[in-house]
């Protein structure tokens, strides 16, 4: 295997483990904000809060699409799936892209990166007249 091919395998998987990663440690940063008094009023702001703690569901969404003004839930039980194997094709796009970009440099844009992805996602959505189901709204 040579040089190029095992770059690409390590960045593939920090990504993609830091993007797992992300989804279990950001919303436990937000509780212990939280827990220690750095809520909504304190350093942490509201919208930074709810980010930080919905980002598994906004990034992967696990509870399904809704039609705007309806409950009635699409894709509850493909769209899990759906969306994992919708991640790991992207990330190994990203992997590949910035294949010459330093690695540092890589995983620092990495999470906003899945940011600006997911939200241009929830904007396509917005544009088909559908909405993410949120289990904690």
């Amino acid at each position: 295997m040579n040089d190029d091919k095992k770059s690409f395998i390590r960045r593939y998987a920090l990504c993609t483990g830091l993007l797992a990663t992300s989804c279990v440690v950001l919303p436990l940063l937000v509780l212990g904000a939280h827990n220690a008094g750095l809520g909504a009023s304190g350093a942490l702001p509201a919208w930074g809060a709810n980010l930080l703690f919905l980002w598994p569901q906004y990034v992967l969404w696990p509870s399904g699409i809704a039609e705007r003004g309806t409950e009635a839930i699409h894709g509850a039980s493909v769209l899990p799936l759906a969306s994992a194997a919708f991640w790991l094709v992207a990330i190994a796009g990203y992997a590949w892209l910035l294949r010459r970009v330093r690695l540092v440099w890589v995983l620092l844009a990495f999470l906003p990166a899945v940011a600006l992805v997911a939200q241009i996602g929830l904007l396509v959505l917005a544009l088909l007249d559908l909405r993410i189901v949120i289990d904690s709204l």
